[in-house]
Protein backbone atom coordinates (compact mmCIF):
# COMPACT_ATOMS: atom_id res chain seq x y z
CA UNK A 1 0.00 0.00 0.00
CA UNK A 2 2.72 2.49 0.95
CA UNK A 3 4.68 1.54 -2.18
CA UNK A 4 1.67 2.51 -4.30
CA UNK A 5 1.42 5.86 -2.51
CA UNK A 6 5.11 6.59 -3.09
CA UNK A 7 4.77 5.77 -6.80
CA UNK A 8 1.76 8.06 -7.06
CA UNK A 9 3.68 10.79 -5.22
CA UNK A 10 6.58 10.45 -7.68
CA UNK A 11 4.21 10.69 -10.63
CA UNK A 12 2.59 13.80 -9.16
CA UNK A 13 6.00 15.38 -8.58
CA UNK A 14 6.97 14.73 -12.19
CA UNK A 15 3.64 16.11 -13.38
CA UNK A 16 4.18 19.36 -11.52
CA UNK A 17 7.45 19.96 -13.37
CA UNK A 18 5.46 20.41 -16.60
CA UNK A 19 7.45 17.72 -18.37
CA UNK A 20 6.58 15.57 -21.35
CA UNK A 21 5.61 11.95 -20.75
CA UNK A 22 9.07 10.59 -21.58
CA UNK A 23 10.73 13.19 -19.35
CA UNK A 24 8.32 12.28 -16.53
CA UNK A 25 9.35 8.64 -16.81
CA UNK A 26 13.01 9.62 -16.56
CA UNK A 27 12.36 11.74 -13.47
CA UNK A 28 10.34 8.98 -11.80
CA UNK A 29 13.05 6.47 -12.65
CA UNK A 30 15.73 8.68 -11.17
CA UNK A 31 13.66 9.34 -8.05
CA UNK A 32 13.61 5.60 -7.47
CA UNK A 33 17.39 5.28 -7.98
CA UNK A 34 20.00 4.79 -5.27
CA UNK A 35 19.88 7.44 -2.59
CA UNK A 36 23.54 8.46 -2.96
CA UNK A 37 23.12 9.35 -6.64
CA UNK A 38 19.47 10.39 -6.56
CA UNK A 39 20.17 14.12 -6.17
CA UNK A 40 22.72 14.08 -8.98
CA UNK A 41 20.40 12.17 -11.31
CA UNK A 42 17.60 14.65 -10.68
CA UNK A 43 19.94 17.61 -11.17
CA UNK A 44 21.08 16.22 -14.54
CA UNK A 45 17.51 15.65 -15.74
CA UNK A 46 16.23 19.01 -14.47
CA UNK A 47 19.19 20.96 -15.85
CA UNK A 48 18.84 19.42 -19.30
CA UNK A 49 15.06 19.11 -19.73
CA UNK A 50 13.73 20.73 -22.88
CA UNK A 51 10.35 21.58 -21.35
CA UNK A 52 10.92 25.30 -21.47
CA UNK A 53 12.96 27.53 -23.76
CA UNK A 54 15.04 28.85 -20.88
CA UNK A 55 18.60 28.19 -19.76
CA UNK A 56 19.18 25.55 -17.07
CA UNK A 57 18.42 26.74 -13.55
CA UNK A 58 21.51 27.86 -11.68
CA UNK A 59 20.73 25.69 -8.64
CA UNK A 60 20.86 22.50 -10.74
CA UNK A 61 24.05 23.50 -12.52
CA UNK A 62 25.59 24.49 -9.18
CA UNK A 63 24.66 21.11 -7.67
CA UNK A 64 26.47 19.36 -10.52
CA UNK A 65 29.50 21.66 -10.25
CA UNK A 66 29.70 21.08 -6.49
CA UNK A 67 29.58 17.32 -7.01
CA UNK A 68 32.43 17.54 -9.50
CA UNK A 69 34.54 19.47 -6.99
CA UNK A 70 33.92 17.04 -4.12
CA UNK A 71 35.54 13.92 -5.57
CA UNK A 72 36.75 12.32 -8.76
CA UNK A 73 34.19 9.55 -8.40
CA UNK A 74 31.29 11.99 -8.33
CA UNK A 75 32.81 13.98 -11.20
CA UNK A 76 33.06 10.89 -13.39
CA UNK A 77 29.48 9.93 -12.46
CA UNK A 78 28.18 13.38 -13.47
CA UNK A 79 30.13 13.26 -16.74
CA UNK A 80 28.80 9.78 -17.56
CA UNK A 81 25.22 10.92 -16.84
CA UNK A 82 25.63 14.04 -19.01
CA UNK A 83 27.16 12.03 -21.88
CA UNK A 84 24.31 9.53 -21.63
CA UNK A 85 21.80 12.37 -21.64
CA UNK A 86 23.44 13.86 -24.72
CA UNK A 87 23.49 10.49 -26.46
CA UNK A 88 19.80 9.86 -25.72
CA UNK A 89 18.65 13.42 -26.53
CA UNK A 90 15.51 13.30 -28.63
CA UNK A 91 15.44 17.00 -29.49
CA UNK A 92 17.83 19.84 -30.14
CA UNK A 93 16.98 21.75 -26.98
CA UNK A 94 17.92 18.88 -24.68
CA UNK A 95 21.21 18.50 -26.54
CA UNK A 96 21.97 22.23 -26.29
CA UNK A 97 21.16 22.35 -22.58
CA UNK A 98 23.31 19.28 -21.95
CA UNK A 99 26.23 20.87 -23.77
CA UNK A 100 25.80 24.12 -21.87
CA UNK A 101 25.94 22.39 -18.49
Amino acid sequence: MSEMNSIQAMKQTARTFGLSASERLKVVGHMASRSDTKALDLAVVKATTAGRHTPPKEKHVQALANACQRSGTEASYVIRRLLGRLHDASDWLTACKTLSV
